[in-house]
């Protein structure tokens, strides 16, 4: 009987083939390395083990160390993978309850982590998808009116994870800044992400995406018009991004689930929002140096005590302040330290400038 992996806060523990299943998935964060993306469970290469690596797409990538990823419609068992051709999509599915889609292998309501040890994959264990956001559901489902994005963000909000401080400023790995570009005319949208080393603020990869709007323009629901695109461009980076910052809100939004939120909920990545204006809500201005803050407040909350939902921060001397907010994974302290560091020469995060410039630049090129 295959082993089962519950969802955890931080991912899934290393876990040998056959052992009952093993408590506080936090305590191997180390080992495993990355969460799961979109409760999409992938070993990057272990014969004995399941951890978490990345979301694995249909067709043609590879899981890190060259193993070739798993194509659509094979179907996984314990021993291997047999193609569809060599023995029944059915016959298997009795078996062992789950085949290929999208990359990832899934069946009766669960997730199966794929353990691409040998030449095939084979099936390290299931896992309980109670509460898990499945990316793929979302965007087959995305909402074409008001009301129906409303109620997207009334149910993802409550996954937004506010509880974790998020990587150090000046980690070892890459940051990633997200935008988008519209042509109202012509109703397409251009999204980028642009990839820097977060020690040197080096850009190291970037990639771009042109697409229809999927939405129309209502204020409080603009994610609805860029995540679509911003997505197709972050799958596009060779690496995923340890970090990412959106040219727009979070946590300081009037539903609590801005854009930064959202992302960060549907990719599992810590997520920040640096936005250039306040949004609906109150500020004093910061001190005029460098590094300065003060509360981002929305002091609408019905019933109740004014609310802190980001902070305004003076990135540099002399300048207007940027509006920060946690998205997902991130502290609002550690989100302000990464802006301030991404921000070393001039107002706004090296992200959300290198980001802007490409998204842009394919833009007119379309």
């Amino acid at each position: 009987m295959l082993p089962v992996f519950r969802q955890g806060r931080c991912g899934l523990r290393r876990h040998e083939l056959g052992d009952p299943v093993l408590a506080d998935p936090l305590a191997d964060e180390r080992v495993l390395g990355r969460e799961l993306l979109g409760g999409r469970p992938v070993d990057p290469g272990g014969d004995d083990h399941a951890s978490v690596a990345r979301v694995l797409p249909a067709g043609g990538d590879e899981v890190p160390g060259g193993v070739p990823l798993l194509q659509p419609r094979h179907v996984v068992r314990e021993g291997g993978v047999d193609p569809v051709e060599r023995r029944g999509v059915g016959q298997l599915q009795d078996e062992h309850g789950c085949n290929i889609e999208e990359g990832v292998a899934v069946g009766r309501g669960r997730y199966a982590a794929v353990a691409p040890g040998r030449r095939f994959g084979s099936v390290a264990g299931t896992m309980d998808t109670s509460g898990i956001i499945s990316r793929a559901d979302e965007l087959r489902h995305w909402p074409a009116d008001e009301a129906g994005a409303r109620a997207v963000q009334d149910r993802l909000r409550a996954h937004v994870r506010l509880d974790e401080a998020g990587p150090e400023p000046g980690f070892e790995g890459t940051v990633v800044g997200v935008d988008v570009a519209y042509d109202d005319e012509r109703d397409v949208v251009a999204a980028a992400a642009v990839a820097l080393d977060a020690r040197t603020l080096a850009v190291v990869d970037e990639a771009t995406v042109v697409g229809p709007v999927p939405f129309p323009y209502i204020p409080g629901l603009l994610a609805f018009r860029e995540i679509p695109t911003v997505l197709d461009a972050l799958d596009r980076l060779a690496r995923i991004p340890d970090l990412v910052v959106c040219d727009g809100y979070g946590l300081a939004h009037p539903r609590r689930f801005g854009l930064a939120s959202h992302l960060g909920v549907l990719t599992g990545l810590p997520t920040i929002g640096v936005a250039k204006t306040p949004f609906t809500f109150s500020y004093q201005a910061p001190g005029p140096e460098r590094g300065a803050t003060s509360p981002l407040w929305d002091d609408q909350v019905a019933g109740g005590e004014p609310e802190e939902v980001g902070r305004a921060l003076r990135t540099q001397r002399g300048v207007k302040p940027v509006f920060v907010s946690v998205g997902h994974r991130v502290d609002l302290d550690r989100a302000c330290a990464h802006t301030l560091q991404l921000a070393a020469r001039y107002r706004l995060p090296e992200t959300t400038r290198a980001a802007d410039s490409l998204c842009r630049k394919a833009l007119a090129n379309v």
